[in-house]
């Protein structure tokens, strides 16, 4: 039976000489009213992220030098850090997800190259802000934008050096690096490989149905990741 694929996040214990700066005891599990987080759903700002794991902004901007975190440079170098991103670190040095993360729903980007594409678009568009896009190449300018959190593509109509090409040009691009990959195949070696050149997940399309919920499980919306998806033994790394 072809698999569901999906790179599974690892938790490592946070200290102070492993992360670089102080950290709280007590874990954020929401952020309350009075702090008023100032993302737009998103992204976050350094006070955002400090908030959230109630930790100073100098052990965030410490997390950011070590790699321990990936954030972007806006134009007058401020940081900001994709909600995908986030949602990795947290899972990975075991924070919970607080609700407030999942609020705004996913923005993802997809293939239309593959005839039931359509069938999919229809039902991702019910908990999904998704934009269509011809092809990779489509694809790659739409998410270069830095305005979507995945993007799924289809494995039996691409040849796979094209997708390594893609998941590698996706992955070296400032404002596309922390976007999730998602593929769609009909084979074991295709899910496989997709996954183990940079993708985040790959899904027969006997399990087009929960593609929507592991997609909601990256970015953060859902707590939970679909019943029956594989995790594999490598770490979920983050891209940088």
């Amino acid at each position: 039976m072809p698999r569901c694929l999906a790179k599974s996040p690892t938790r490592e214990p946070l200290t102070n000489s492993t992360m670089g700066g102080h950290l709280s005891q007590k874990h954020a599990q929401f952020v309350s009213e009075s702090e008023r987080l100032t993302w737009n759903g998103y992204h976050f700002t350094s006070g955002d992220v400090a908030r959230l794991l109630e930790v100073d902004l100098k052990t965030v901007h410490n997390w950011v030098s070590r790699g321990h975190v990936d954030g972007r440079r806006t134009e007058g170098r401020h940081l900001r850090f994709s909600r995908s991103e986030v949602v990795r670190f947290m899972r990975r040095f075991g924070y919970p997800v607080p609700t407030v993360v999942g609020e705004a729903p996913p923005r993802i980007v997809i293939d239309t190259t593959h005839s039931r594409a359509s069938a999919l678009r229809r039902s991702l568009s019910r908990s999904c802000v998704v934009t269509p896009c011809d092809g990779l190449f489509a694809c790659s300018l739409a998410v270069a934008t830095g305005a979507h959190e995945a993007v799924i593509v289809d494995l039996d109509v691409h040849p796979r050096h094209q997708l390594a090409a893609f998941n590698k040009a996706v992955r070296s691009w400032a404002s596309s690096k922390q976007v999730c990959l998602l593929g769609i195949g009909s084979s074991n070696a295709a899910l496989s490989h997709f996954v183990r050149n940079g993708g985040d997940a790959a899904l027969s399309p006997e399990r087009e149905r929960d593609v929507a919920g592991v997609v909601r499980w990256l970015v953060g919306v859902d707590s939970n990741c679909p019943r029956g998806v594989e995790a594999l033994a490598e770490q979920h790394q983050l891209a940088g």
